[in-house]
Formats: C-alpha cells, structure tokens, sequence
C-alpha cells in the first residue's frame, strides 16, 4: 500500500522523503503491536514511492497501529482469513477447532464496529459474556 496515507495535511512538492521519514517512524512504532498478530511491515521505495509491503502468517484479527505524526492509535490493521466466513461460532464446530481465540489487551481500532469483521466481534463478545 502506498505510504503517502501518513502525511498529514497538504502534500509537500517532493513528498518522498517526508514519507520515507514518516513509513520508517510507522514500522518502528508498530512492530510490537504487528508481532501480535504475526505479521511483518517492509518499506519499498520504487524510485518514485515509498510503498509499505505488510505479511500475514496463519493468524488472523485485528491491531490498532499508532500513527508516526500523533503517536495514538489512528489506523488499524484487519487480517482476515482467506475463506470468509458466515459466524465465528459455526466455523470452530465445522472444523472441529479446541482452540478459542485470545483476544489481545490492546487499545480498541479507531474505526467504527462496521469497519470490524463480524468474527472479531464475535469472539470478543463471547469473552465477555463468559466474564459476565
């Protein structure tokens, strides 16, 4: 994905190097908060872009991600599995899964709960109303 989404306000003339500065700041920031859901964030630099090149393993959820020029948690990083599907719930019976999903004690994703997929709702609430 380009990283010219982490410059705030107007775009300078030459946004290169600003964005280069900010995408660096962004993976070092982030890094921790990345390896919770086991992915990796590489910067690429095409000769005109500074491009950010994010892998996934096996896991799958979703991460707030603290921006470089506000340091809160603007953006957020959503792996969703390769098949889509229909609840979280029938999903680990079909598979037989014994394993439940951990939910991480991070801050919440800054977008709203449309933006979150059903399945990661639905395992956070299934914590709750366990805790209840």
């Amino acid at each position: 994905m380009p990283a010219s989404f982490l410059i705030r306000g107007q775009l300078p003339r030459d946004p290169g190097a600003q964005t280069a500065r900010l995408a660096t700041q962004f993976i070092s920031q982030n890094r921790s908060l990345l390896s919770e859901l086991g992915a990796t964030v590489e910067q690429r630099y095409d000769g005109q872009n500074v491009d950010l090149v994010i892998r996934s393993t096996t896991k799958v959820g979703a991460v707030p991600l603290l921006s470089p020029t506000t340091g809160r948690p603007d953006y957020g990083l959503v792996v969703k599995p390769r098949f889509e599907w229909t609840g979280l719930g029938p999903m680990l019976a079909d598979m037989g899964w014994r394993v439940t999903p951990a939910t991480l004690s991070l801050p919440m994703l800054p977008r709203s709960e449309r933006k979150i997929p059903a399945w990661v709702l639905s395992s956070i609430v299934l914590f709750r109303l366990r805790i209840l």
